[in-house]
């Protein structure tokens, strides 16, 4: 972790300060490079990404330095990955810095999408500092300046757009904002009515009728309506999603059960959970509140949920 620290504050991105003399990555291998590792974060592989972060920070930054706008996607996108792996490892203010700079990376090119995608990395990152205000505010800000014409709008530009809203609508749930709750689950739904083959992965972003689902799922979680985020779970279809995309969505759908007391199934959930990647599951602190909760409510720990508990380290 500290050495995505140091990446992340190298001197190097000071102005002024002369660059280093190595010589630069070819773009096409920067970008199968930065890929790979975004494959690794959805995969839930976060202890190889602090290794190669670092060394893809640098590579990036170099290329950027070389060959100018042309860059400014694997060097945002870098900078992106950097900031939602330091989310994961709890680190949420290392990681707004993180993504503030993937924001000003992406300034340097003239993709006003992958502009938007950095600014909504930026509020999901602020949304995990506690400030949820802001970061639903600026999510539907940015989400507004870049409104698609629904009808004839290009496919990646609705995702980045859904994309948008849906983090508005995950820190107006976690405010408890129904009215807003309600109003962003339907203007996300206005979106999808071309997504005739399943949801769609954009600069790194989801969006379509399962992410809509999945997101409609955690907001009434967040609410502790458990009968609806468990109806709203039926839409999700787990081949539209990532790796650890469907793992947080199925802490989300154990969470309700445990609210609507159904504790073994809310186990099994939590079990599916753990088995997209244990790696990635120690890491959050929903599932260990989750497995903290079934421990202090069973009579008599079963081996699975003792495995549990081990795994995220709760006592028994």
């Amino acid at each position: 972790m500290l050495a995505v620290r140091d990446a992340i504050l190298s001197p190097a991105v000071l102005p002024g300060i002369d660059a280093d003399d190595t010589e630069p990555p070819p773009l096409p291998a920067l970008e199968r490079a930065v890929r790979a590792a975004w494959l690794d974060y959805w995969g839930g592989r976060l202890t190889r990404l602090t290794t190669t972060v670092p060394g893809l920070l640098s590579e990036a930054r170099m290329a950027s330095r070389e060959h100018g706008p042309a860059a400014a996607r694997p060097l945002a996108q870098a900078y992106q990955l950097a900031a939602c792996l330091l989310v994961h490892l709890g680190k949420d203010d290392l990681a707004t810095m993180a993504a503030e700079r993937a924001v000003t990376a992406s300034t340097t090119g003239d993709d006003r999408l992958l502009w938007a995608t950095m600014n909504g990395t930026w509020s999901w990152c602020v949304h995990h500092q506690g400030r949820l205000d802001v970061a639903e505010r600026h999510a539907l800000t940015v989400a507004e300046q870049i409104e698609p014409d629904f009808a004839r709008a290009p496919l990646p530009h609705l995702t980045v757009w859904g994309g948008l809203v849906l983090t508005g609508l995950a820190s107006a749930a976690a405010a408890e904002r129904v009215d807003e709750v309600t109003e962003y689950i339907g203007l996300a739904r206005v979106g999808i009515g071309r997504f005739d083959d399943g949801d769609r992965h954009d600069y790194e972003s989801n969006y379509g009728p399962s992410q809509v689902a999945m997101q409609a799922t955690h907001a009434y979680t967040m609410l502790r309506r458990p009968d609806r985020a468990l109806k709203a779970a039926k839409g999700v279809d787990r081949s539209d999603l990532h790796s650890i995309s469907y793992g947080r969505h199925l802490l989300d759908v154990a969470s309700s059960h445990v609210d609507a007391r159904h504790y073994s199934t809310a186990e099994t959930t939590l079990a599916e959970a753990e088995s997209v990647s244990t790696e990635w599951f120690r890491h959050q602190g929903p599932a260990r509140a989750l497995v903290g909760e079934l421990v202090h409510e069973s009579r008599r720990l079963t081996p699975g949920l003792r495995r549990l508990a081990r795994t995220v380290d709760v006592d028994r």
